[in-house]
């Protein structure tokens, strides 16, 4: 091996140490022209970052940069020729490392010189740290992006004009930023686009409080907005929701009608228990006619119709086989008699017999009504069992009870914007895998149990947004504490309306008596009659000054807390939490108490 370029090592490290300095200043310089931009963007309300963020960038740049320096190739040949120059050597080096095709019997002392003129110089020396061009650029590219972040941030622009508003919007941007979490997951669970946009957009109004970007009024307007667009979220998802319960409903309906045919009963049998109005009264009639006493209902009408049945088949299949004979005699007696009577007008002379030709019309519909029944009545001993224990089936009553109970809840949450609580939530859940669990078709169990699950994670999702709405809204102090617990948080930081006076202390209530009273108002109504003038006079109002008459009277004279007082009303003013046009009506209060100074 050549003992020059053994000699050439120690400089080789210095020069990558080197390399890896420029190269940190380099990547510094990227990193700070990129986080330059994001100020920029932050600045513009694009994309927020904050002061974690851009130094990250212009570390990670860094890094970057001395990585690339460090593993950057130095060649023999530009390392012997950078050193020649330096070290002043007159190309001793850079001949002694050439490649040539053949040796010499120069080679040798030439190796030699350069060695000892190597031995002679310091890597330190010719190779010493500065500070570059890039240095100086890096340095000013990451003040700049300090500027632009500080000023896009600074009161003087934008935001809160108080540090007391901005801390208080920071601390409900940090609330707000929690709720966004839960709300972009049960999005996600239920495939909703909608709601996955909602927690975006939470979370980019926590990171706007949190960074001070809004005001007060404009956090409220913003706020608002994003209200309105969470209860249009709960309300699609409960739509959503009903619409897979109803899915539910039509897979559990196919799967009942499987059971009733397995069991004997063909669609058209259950068809001729499906009675007009008047076909039922005839049965209530016949069942009379038999002594026969009416069944108490066990199932509602909708449970009835979702399963495919009518009220008749449940009566029909809770009596006993001699009942429903006598009720077979009867109606056939009925029909008999019915066809009797229309036979004897059929024999009356033509003028009679027009005359009573609403009276036959009349028997003809009794007629038919009447036989409707006693194709009801023909269904056979076997397939009433198979109808009484279909409609007894425990599993079928509660999952109709459970879709009723998801319908219900849904609908509220559709239309009064209340939400299920937690606890309901889980009773359902608990209850769709234990009820589809007893179901013995694989291929029906299943489709029920998707459908179900789809619809309570809608209503999951539904609820998330709600409990983000109330949270945003109690944490601006837009809505009072009390509210908000009824949506089942308990945080009330925040919440307005809780107040030391209680000059409207006895307000919502009405005073009652449980002995009757004779009121002591008397009154005499007297109508005016008179024409409508257009003239417009002049109005009057009367501004009565008096101490409350409820609540605590005060030892203290006013004069002593007024200063408290107004100096409060200016401070809210200046923080805009006194709408504008309200400002000249505080001011006028406060000069006429203190009489104008």
């Amino acid at each position: 091996m050549n003992p020059v370029a053994e000699s050439l090592d120690r400089f080789r490290k210095r020069v990558r140490w080197l390399n890896a300095w420029r190269g940190l200043a380099i990547g510094v310089c990227v990193g700070a022209a990129l986080a330059s931009g994001w100020a920029c963007l932050d600045w513009a309300r694009i994309w927020y970052t904050n002061w974690r963020g851009l130094g990250l960038l212009a570390c990670l740049g860094g890094i970057a940069g001395l990585v690339a320096g460090l593993l950057r190739r130095v060649p023999d040949e530009a390392l012997a020729r950078s050193i020649d120059v330096r070290a002043r050597l007159k190309d001793r080096v850079k001949t002694a490392v050439e490649v040539r095709p053949s040796t010499t019997v120069f080679d040798r002392p030439q190796s030699e010189d350069a060695r000892r003129a190597l031995e002679s110089v310091v890597p330190e020396s010719i190779y010493p740290v500065r500070l570059s061009r890039w240095h100086i650029a890096a340095l000013a590219l990451m003040v700049l992006a300090a500027s632009i972040f500080l000023l896009g941030n600074s009161p003087v622009v934008h935001g809160p004009k108080t540090p007391s508003e901005r801390a208080e919007l920071k601390v409900a941007g940090q609330k707000v930023e929690r709720v966004a979490a839960p709300v972009a997951e049960a999005a996600q669970k239920a495939q909703a686009p909608t709601g996955t946009k909602l927690a975006s957009d939470l979370t980019r109004f926590a990171q706007e409080l949190e960074n001070g970007r809004l005001n007060r009024e404009e956090a409220l307007r913003k706020a608002n907005d994003l209200a309105k667009q969470a209860e249009q979220e709960a309300k699609d998802r409960a739509d959503t929701a009903q619409q897979r319960a109803q899915q539910a409903e039509t897979a559990l309906s196919k799967y009942q009608a499987k059971l009733a045919e397995d069991s004997g009963l063909k669609p058209e049998d259950l068809e001729k228990t499906n009675l007009t109005p008047d076909q039922e009264a005839a049965l209530d009639q016949a069942m009379r006619d038999s002594g026969i006493s009416a069944p108490a209902p066990q199932l509602s009408s909708e449970q009835l119709k979702n399963m495919g049945l009518t009220r008749t088949a449940e009566r029909l299949s809770q009596m006993t086989p001699n009942e429903r004979e006598k009720l077979r005699q009867a109606a056939a007696v009925r029909q008999a008699a019915i066809q009797k009577e229309i036979d004897r007008i059929d024999k009356l002379p033509p003028a009679e017999r027009k005359a009573a030709e609403q009276e036959r019309a009349r028997l003809q519909q009794q007629l038919r009504d009447a036989q409707k029944l006693g194709e009801a009545l023909k269904l056979t001993d076997e397939q009433m069992k198979a109808l009484r224990e279909l409609m007894q089936m425990p599993e079928m009553k509660q999952l109709q009870e459970l879709l009723a109970k998801m319908r219900q809840k849904s609908q509220q949450m559709a239309q009064e914007g209340k939400a299920p609580t937690k606890e309901d939530l889980e009773e359902l859940k608990k209850q769709i895998e234990e009820l589809t669990q007893a179901m013995k078709d694989p291929k029906a169990r299943e489709e029920i149990r998707k459908a179900l699950e789809d619809a309570l994670k809608q209503m999951q999702s539904g609820k998330m947004s709600l409990d983000a709405m109330q949270a945003m809204m109690t944490s601006l102090g837009m809505i009072p504490s009390s509210q908000q617990g009824q949506s089942g948080s308990s945080d009330d930081e925040g919440a307005y309306g809780k107040t030391d006076d209680d000059s409207f202390a006895n307000t919502g209530r009405v005073n009652k008596s449980q002995h009757e009273m004779e009121t002591k108002g008397q009154t005499s109504p007297v109508g005016v009659r008179g024409q409508w003038r257009n003239d417009k006079g002049e109005e009057w109002s009367v501004s009565v000054k008096a101490p409350t008459q409820v609540g605590n009277r005060s030892s203290v004279p006013y004069q002593k807390v007024l200063p408290t007082y107004r100096k409060a009303a200016e401070k809210a003013m200046s923080g805009g939490k006194i709408p504008k046009d309200q400002e000249k009506r505080v001011k006028e209060y406060f000069e006429s108490l203190s009489g104008g100074k």
